[in-house]
């Protein structure tokens, strides 16, 4: 059940590898994943950061991506 915001599309493509919750008073909050898609060699990683309003819970932000290759840095 702590893994729904980040299945609000269904898991059945991907495996839930680790997640963070963190709270900062009673009114904010963040959740973090990391996730392995069926079939893709590297994993990808979600964020949500929640807020509490007069109207309930919202994600005020949100991020996914994918891990790709590492860009060199240029000097």
């Amino acid at each position: 059940a702590t893994h729904a915001p980040f299945c609000s599309r269904g898991c059945k493509d991907r495996d839930l590898l680790k997640l963070w919750i963190v709270t900062y008073g009673r009114d904010f909050g963040t959740a973090n994943c990391e996730f392995q898609r069926h079939g893709a060699s590297k994993p990808g990683r979600q964020s949500h950061t929640w807020m509490r309003t007069p109207d309930g819970w919202r994600i005020v932000a949100a991020h996914v991506s994918l891990l790709g290759e590492a860009t060199p840095m240029k000097s």
